[in-house]
């Protein structure tokens, strides 16, 4: 048993950055679990040093690869499973002693950076919620999916979000249609507008989900909410957030610590941070911003090791 396994997660299978990912994190974290969409055996050659979980889902629904790598991560039988993305780099004074006192972690709770409701127009964030029309109708349509009993029934979820502090989910129209791939086609537009209901069908949230902390024994109904996301094709910034809602009984966020998190946003400004410390994750480490909780994304085969 582990108190913390820390899972990090490929969107895309980048076989390279494994062995840099040890480096960076072996020191501090003892069980470290890779998930990597379509690894086959053999293609790291000292593969039997790490533990590789394969999956196999769409990274626009990268929740079904936790859901998928389920039964693995469970018989680790951690007390938390620590999730990132291959490209965030952790504080570099966070291990698996300390890990709960940056996230601001009591006994059993869950951490994600943020949790809106979907129909606040959160604007740093817009652009993340240019598909919202299809999420709203992926849980109010059947699509070869019987997941009705598989997640709370709608009232259920609403009582959830209700005692969690989350009320009316009237939906802002405009808001919603939002939408790249229907600007400019009139008719669709219409369409879609008469179509969205008044108020939301099923309560859904978003939020930055490159990083989100889960306790034992809230795993297995987030796992399987999560899942079932995935199937019905929930895109992962909405799916984790509303999950961990459904699912945890106490949620922590960044505002709740005392860190500032270093998402970088935009070409040059992901530029700016690597020429500051010359792609050195060396230079990186040893100049590190204190009051940082993360940096992402960092694409390590832009720096050196």
């Amino acid at each position: 048993m582990s108190y913390v396994t820390l899972v990090i997660i490929f969107n895309h299978k980048f076989n390279k950055n494994i062995p840099l990912l040890r480096d960076i994190y072996e020191k501090r974290f003892s069980d470290i679990v890779y998930i990597v969409p379509f690894y086959k055996n053999g293609e790291l050659i000292d593969d039997d040093q790490f533990e590789i979980i394969p999956v196999y889902e769409t990274s626009y629904s990268y929740q079904g690869y936790i859901a998928q790598a389920y039964s693995e991560l469970q018989r680790h039988d951690s007390m938390y499973y620590l999730f990132i993305g291959d490209d965030l780099i952790l504080h570099p004074d966070i291990d698996e002693n300390n890990f709960r006192q940056y996230f601001s972690l009591e006994d059993g709770d869950s951490y994600c950076t943020e949790i809106h409701k979907i129909n606040e127009p959160f604007e740093k964030y817009r652009w993340r919620y240019s598909r919202v029309y299809h999420n709203i109708m992926c849980l109010c349509e059947n699509r070869f999916v019987n997941f009705k009993g598989e997640i709370p029934s709608k009232e259920k979820a609403f009582k959830i979000a209700e005692a969690k502090g989350y009320k009316d989910f009237s939906i802002d129209k405009s808001f919603y249609l939002w939408d790249r791939g229907i600007r400019g086609r009139i008719k669709t537009f219409f369409e879609r507008l008469k179509s969205l209901p008044e108020e939301a069908e099923y309560p859904l949230f978003g939020g930055y989900s490159d990083i989100c902390i889960v306790p034992k024994d809230d795993f297995a109904d987030f796992a399987h909410t999560a899942g079932v996301f995935a199937s019905i094709g929930l895109f992962a910034e909405i799916a984790i957030p509303t999950a961990l809602v459904l699912t945890c009984k106490k949620i922590k966020q960044q505002r709740d610590t005392k860190f500032i998190r270093g998402d970088i946003w935009g070409m040059d400004n992901k530029r700016s941070l690597g020429d500051g410390y010359g792609f050195s994750l060396k230079r990186l480490f040893e100049s590190w911003p204190e009051e940082t909780l993360f940096i992402h994304p960092v694409k390590l085969s832009e720096w050196k090791n």
